[in-house]
């Protein structure tokens, strides 16, 4: 009988193993879902910044398009569309035929703190052109 006793409580595990396994594996689990909420935060963070870099180029982008004349500063404002993100331009004539604008973009990240990315575009006079000269050729025998 006494045999028969120590076999059946040597199959399983004592209270103490069994709190001490489930310590080990919940502080293991609440530091996975600590990374993964940390991985959200960044992931996030990211993404609103890749949107805010992409509306400042198209921004940029836009100004290529317009009359050398109407290349000048664009106060801050918000962006058609998207409610969270301002843009401003400061255009300065680098030499009579270069401008140089550059253009800055405002959010607020998901922590509430205001970021901001500055990028510099050199816009070029397409009218001015320097012509080649042909006294050369003429003078070869063309």
């Amino acid at each position: 009988m006494l045999n028969k006793k120590l076999s059946i409580s040597g199959r399983g595990f004592t209270l103490i193993e069994i709190l001490v396994a489930v310590a080990v594996l919940g502080t293991a689990m609440i530091t996975v879902a600590q990374m993964f909420r940390v991985g959200a935060d960044i992931g996030g963070t990211e993404q609103k910044r890749m949107v805010a870099l992409n509306l400042l180029q198209h921004k940029l982008e836009l100004l290529k398009e317009k009359e050398w004349s109407t290349i000048h500063n664009q106060p801050r404002s918000t962006v058609d569309g998207y409610a969270d993100y301002e843009i401003a331009v400061i255009v300065s004539n680098y030499s009579a035929n270069v401008k140089i604008a550059q253009g800055t973009v405002y959010w607020t990240d998901q922590r509430g703190q205001a970021q901001s990315e500055v990028l510099n575009c050199m816009y070029a006079n397409h009218l001015f052109r320097v012509e080649p000269s042909y006294e050369g050729a003429v003078a070869g025998g063309l």
